[in-house]
């Protein structure tokens, strides 16, 4: 069930992210798969620190720097 909640994630993630590359707001190097899975770790990740540290701090370090490296892939304005 769990798995099944992360893989509905990831997938509206890569869409998401497969549409904003089409779009050419992503550059076409960027992998709409492998950037979901980032986002999919960074969040999972984050969230079990938090849970093991009692505070947000991980889950929201871990969420900027999961954007930070997607935005790294924007096209040039």
């Amino acid at each position: 069930a769990v798995a099944d909640g992360f893989g509905r994630w990831q997938e509206l993630f890569k869409r998401g992210l497969s549409k904003m590359r089409e779009r050419g707001e992503l550059r076409p190097e960027a992998d709409p798969a492998a950037l979901a899975h980032l986002l999919a770790a960074a969040f999972q990740g984050g969230a079990l620190l938090d849970q093991a540290a009692g505070e947000s701090t991980p889950l929201r370090d871990a969420l900027y720097g999961a954007l930070a490296y997607i935005e790294s892939f924007a096209a040039e304005r």
